[in-house]
Parts: C-alpha cells; structure tokens; sequence
C-alpha cells in the first residue's frame, strides 16, 4: 500500500534529531517565501500573457499548445548540443507553432 510506504519514509525520516531539525527549517522557509510571495504579488498571483509575450499559449487548442511547446523544447535542446544558426533574439514566431501532427 502507497500510504503505508510513505508512512514509514516519514517515520524513518522523523526519527533523526539532524533531518528533522532540516525537514522543519526547509518547510518554514517554504511557507515564509510563499507569504512573502502573497504579499507583493497581491490577488494578482497569475500574469495574463499578451500575445507578443508568449504567442503559443494563445493558440486555441490544447493539441497545438502542447506540439509548440514540445516543438520549442525541442529546439532548444538541439541548439544546445548542436549550436548552428543561433540568434540572440528568439522572439515573438521566430520558431514557428505547430497546429497538425503532420507540421
């Protein structure tokens, strides 16, 4: 059973004095970011894109959105480890979207 796995990880992982005093420090600075966080973005905690900014995450479908940003993944990993016509400006629709599996 999951929940009896994660339960003896817990226990295991509360029963030294060092990880517990880490696993307690760690979850204070979690929360006290997350406040701080709070505080200065205020209610506005999602940015609304415009369409300069992040072309693909307008594109209608869930389909298209997932190919283009897998498809920008993709690029960039292959620039990565093969760095042939780069450009210091990857900006708005200079690596295209894909709409079809077939693109």
């Amino acid at each position: 059973n999951v929940l009896n796995i994660i339960k003896i990880i817990i226990i295991e992982l509360f029963q030294n004095e060092g990880s517990r005093n880490r696993i307690v420090i760690c979850l204070f600075q979690l929360i006290l970011v997350t406040i701080i966080r709070l505080v200065i973005n205020g209610k506005y905690t999602l940015y609304n894109w415009t369409k300069l900014e992040n072309h693909i995450h307008l594109l209608p479908s869930f389909k298209e959105r997932t190919l283009s940003y897998a498809y920008t993944h993709f690029w960039y990993i292959f620039k990565l480890f093969y760095p042939l016509y780069l450009s210091f400006d990857y900006g708005f629709s200079c690596i295209e979207t894909i709409h079809t599996y077939r693109d």
